[in-house]
């Protein structure tokens, strides 16, 4: 039975541990801005493509006035 290999260990193990991070950021990261962050902005440019603040704002006066 041969000796345990203990030279270089810690090296071998945190470089293996570097790389499944890097990879699991990249692939984590990549999923959230496609999965979420960016339908999430295309829903807000879909909101605001036609929105009419001003008639918004004498929506909300007329109604304050109503009160």
């Amino acid at each position: 039975m041969a000796p345990p290999l203990l030279r270089g260990m810690v090296q071998r193990k945190l470089q293996k541990d570097i790389f499944q991070a890097i990879g699991l950021g990249l692939v984590f990261g990549s999923v959230w801005k496609f999965g979420y962050a960016d339908p999430k902005r295309r829903q807000y440019e879909a909101f605001y493509k036609n929105y009419d603040a001003e008639k918004v704002a004498k929506e909300l006066e007329a109604t304050a006035e109503a009160e």
